[in-house]
């Protein structure tokens, strides 16, 4: 179903989306928001940052990028 119609918005957890694309279940080519909820913990962990990275390179430029998180550490 991922393939036949892709979602505009897709919300998932970095790890689950990165193997639904490299098992090519998923096509991002029409993604139009790219959010990321509690950025600053996925941010600051290594592993979470690269699976994010390898996802952000594989959706459309023109995308809306929004990021959100309750707490910021100093």
């Amino acid at each position: 179903m991922l393939n036949k119609n892709p979602p505009h918005i897709l919300v998932g957890t970095p790890g689950r989306i990165m193997g639904l694309v490299r098992d090519n279940e998923l096509s991002l080519k029409n993604l139009k928001f790219f959010i990321l909820d509690e950025w600053d913990k996925m941010l600051s962990n290594i592993q979470m940052r690269n699976d994010i990275q390898k996802i952000f390179v594989k959706t459309p430029k023109t995308k809306q990028v929004m990021m959100f998180s309750a707490t910021i550490n100093k």
